[in-house]
């Protein structure tokens, strides 16, 4: 399937898209995730403590229509709210109304 095709008509598939990426920085392995489905999305950033360990969650953001969420594992701290409108409502309604459409340019 072509993947203009495939993009257009995301929304009626049960697939979610995922990009992954691992480095290094100043020695330490970095992985970043981001996940995007019809139920939101959400940012992950690993990072291990030495070369030798395995990378552990430092942040974190998690949007979803009925939630918004920023998470520090380096602070194990979190900030979670339900949106009541504005900008993170708005963008999230936006988003839903638009998928699927082909945008002028």
């Amino acid at each position: 399937m072509k993947l203009r095709e495939w993009v257009l008509d995301w929304m009626n598939r049960p697939e979610d898209w995922v990009l992954a990426a691992e480095g290094t920085q100043r020695g330490r392995r970095v992985s970043a995730e981001v996940v995007l489905s019809q139920e939101g999305l959400a940012i992950l950033v690993r990072q291990a403590s030495s070369a030798s360990n395995s990378p552990t969650l430092r942040y974190a953001l998690v949007a979803a229509p009925h939630l918004v969420g920023v998470y520090s594992g380096r602070q194990q701290s979190k900030l979670s709210s339900k949106p009541t409108g504005g900008p993170a409502s708005g963008l999230s309604n936006h988003c839903r109304r638009t998928a699927g459409r082909r945008f002028p340019g």
